[in-house]
């Protein structure tokens, strides 16, 4: 879809994306798994960030911004999860707010959302690092 805006104006867009637009967009959508429009959508925002980030090119600054957000999305998590109910520790929650979160966490775990992260630590650490377990 996004190289096809390349060559022609797409039905609901008034804009013809340029080629290198295209491309970086594809090598983004490729690194992270990402459909075009995510893609293309995180470049133009690190297109937007990029006086923040001096020297450095959109995709560069699209790289940082797309961890920076996976960061906070474990960030977010990690605070869920210790706000739990739990045997050992005990938050200054209202008990309500304590009980949704748990409730909530409860279904991510029940989901593998242990699991999920480990293998895909394991998986960056082979890829980073070479380490095969």
């Amino acid at each position: 879809m996004v190289a096809a805006a390349a060559s022609d104006t797409v039905s609901y867009s008034v804009q013809k994306i340029s080629p290198q637009t295209v491309d970086e967009t594809l090598i983004l959508a490729e690194m992270f798994g990402l459909n075009e429009i995510a893609a293309l959508q995180l470049l133009l925002k690190g297109e937007e960030k990029m006086s923040m980030h001096p020297g450095l090119t959109r995709g560069l600054v699209a790289v940082l911004l797309y961890y920076d957000g996976r960061k906070s999305l474990v960030q977010a998590l990690r605070m869920l999860i210790e706000a739990r109910e739990g045997l050992t520790w005990t938050q200054d929650l209202q008990p309500d707010i304590t009980e949704a979160v748990t409730q909530f966490t409860g279904l991510l775990l029940e989901e593998g959302l242990v699991d999920k992260i480990l293998s895909t630590a394991l998986t960056a650490s082979y890829v980073l690092f070479g380490i095969q377990f």
